[in-house]
């Protein structure tokens, strides 16, 4: 098992971007999730038999800010310092955050 940190923020101002959902793929395949806090910092764990080829792709989506995909090597516990624009996102707030989970990931977060 590894550890992956991530960090997201604006890429000029260097502002944490909060809320943040964060799809983490490998080979073409979804092999784990990482939830934000309100602060911009995500953490979760990753099987390292699901990583192909030392290789992840991470789908990183905040609140006000555009998404992003980026790929990175992976060989051991990561941080990762994400940059993002502001710009238009799927969700504003928290709650929309929760209907954008459910339509396109399918889960319950307890949020209307």
């Amino acid at each position: 098992m590894y550890t992956l940190k991530c960090n997201i923020v604006e890429k000029t101002t260097r502002h944490n971007i909060g809320g943040t959902f964060i799809e983490i793929i490998s080979d073409n395949e979804t092999i784990g999730f990482a939830s934000g806090n309100f602060e911009g910092f995500a953490e979760t764990l990753i099987c390292s038999e699901k990583i192909k080829n030392d290789t992840i792709t991470l789908k990183v989506f905040g609140m006000r800010s555009v998404p992003k995909t980026l790929t990175h090597k992976i060989t051991s516990d990561t941080s990762i310092i994400v940059e993002v624009d502001y710009g238009e996102s799927p969700f504003n707030n928290v709650n929309e955050r929760g209907k954008f989970l459910r339509i396109h990931y399918k889960f319950l977060c307890g949020t209307r």
